[in-house]
């Protein structure tokens, strides 16, 4: 019997985790799907993926810099990251979810009501809850009216009438296994087909799912909880040091990385920025702008290149002078963003469109961030905040006073 207990909490534990993280998924998919994500998820997402990606010595194919119109190409191995950081996180909390109610003690966390309910109707009301914020059918409350959504208040209807009829009759084994071909019948497919994997072609997230019928088969056929599997669940030193081991493998894969603090340098005099503008399939300025921190301004911009049939004619060598205070500034600006923590390989891309990247020096360190200048992800989020104070470097400094875009006196 412990063992058939064993089986049971470890099929609820995958469900807790894989009904909201597969759901998370499909969120984190379908912004990376959009052109205007509604929120920072991917980033974070592929931020986890090259970290993984650089312990195991992957990097991408070419690295993309401000002087070319290359993007960064996915190597065949790069997904690599990605799949590990949905296995990896997802075993994390699966082994959390078990042994947490083992160190306190507790018995009765999955009692056999919550183990059906969280069996049958988790995943589904977590897929439901996310499709309805990536919902992008007409505004007029249809979203209401999709066949799911029926199906899903059909089934919870129906589930109530059987626990009441439950408590008086139990239901035979053949009426069970009815429901439970009808029902993951149902969802399964639904929840296949509804992770949006055409670009990113993953296998993971599909075994996440996996614990989602798993776990209904052990909520419906395994036996009840008896006295004797209580004990099966006391705290043990085993427990704790498998909690440790979960919370590092989760911090060693979403930690956001240490920022360097770039408001107080321990050596102002060895402070450096430098903002670069790359070129784009159309009229877009290219140069490079140096600040020091003596004030100096060094502005270098490509004359008379030309880019996709038109020509951008740049002022070439040009110097100016900011304050302290607008240093300071521009350092603050910096520091607002974290900027040593910046994944510029999370960043998105678009293919005829400028980029922009900012390089510091400071205290022995160095720190260089390229991005898209148009196709930046979130409204509020990383890429576009960094893109943000990019613009405000230049205005801070006057660039526009050294570009024009017609013929120009050098």
């Amino acid at each position: 019997m412990p063992r058939y207990a064993r089986l049971r909490d470890v099929a609820f534990s995958w469900n807790m985790v894989a009904a909201p993280g597969y759901a998370l998924l499909v969120y984190i998919f379908s912004n990376l799907l959009t052109e205007h994500p509604a929120s920072d998820v991917g980033y974070y997402f592929r931020r986890s993926a090259v970290r993984i990606n650089d312990i195991l010595h992957l990097g991408p194919i070419n690295a993309v810099t401000t002087s070319t119109l290359a993007r960064r190409e996915q190597a065949p191995w790069g997904r690599i990251g990605e799949e590990l950081t949905i296995l990896i996180s997802a075993l994390a909390l699966v082994l959390a979810v078990f042994l947490v109610p083992r160190f306190l003690g507790r018995t009765r966390v999955n009692e056999p009501v919550l183990r059906g309910l969280a069996a049958f109707f988790a995943a589904p009301f977590c897929y439901l809850v996310v499709l309805k914020l990536t919902w992008r059918g007409p505004s007029d409350g249809s979203f209401w009216l999709n066949p799911l959504v029926i199906i899903f208040a059909a089934e919870i209807v129906c589930a109530s009438i059987l626990w009441l009829v439950s408590r008086r009759h139990n239901l035979p084994v053949w009426a069970k296994a009815v429901l439970y071909v009808v029902h993951f019948g149902i969802w399964v497919p639904a929840l296949w087909m509804g992770m949006p994997l055409w670009i990113h072609p993953l296998l993971t997230p599909h075994l996440v799912l996996i614990g989602f019928p798993l776990s209904g088969i052990a909520a419906l056929f395994s036996p009840p909880r008896s006295r004797s599997d209580a004990s099966e669940v006391k705290a043990a030193g085993w427990s704790l040091a498998g909690i440790a081991l979960a919370i590092g493998a989760l911090v060693a894969v979403w930690w956001p990385g240490w920022a360097h603090d770039l408001t107080n340098p321990r050596d102002m005099h060895s402070v450096t920025i430098q903002v670069s503008r790359g070129r784009c399939f159309g009229r877009c300025p290219s140069y490079r702008l140096t600040i020091h921190y003596s004030g100096r301004v060094e502005f270098s911009g490509d004359s008379d290149e030309r880019v996709g049939q038109r020509v951008v004619t740049i002022t070439r060598e040009r110097t100016g002078m900011v304050s302290s205070g607008q240093f300071r500034q521009i350092l603050h600006e910096l520091a607002g963003i974290r900027f040593f923590s910046i994944e510029d390989r999370a960043f998105r891309w678009c293919f005829d469109s400028a980029s922009v990247g900012i390089s510091i020096s400071i205290d022995g360190k160095t720190k260089s961030v390229v991005g898209d200048a148009s196709c930046t992800g979130a409204q509020s989020g990383v890429q576009a905040r960094f893109v943000e104070v990019a613009d405000e470097i230049d205005a801070i400094v006057g660039t526009n006073r050294w570009i024009c875009r017609g013929p120009c006196q050098n």
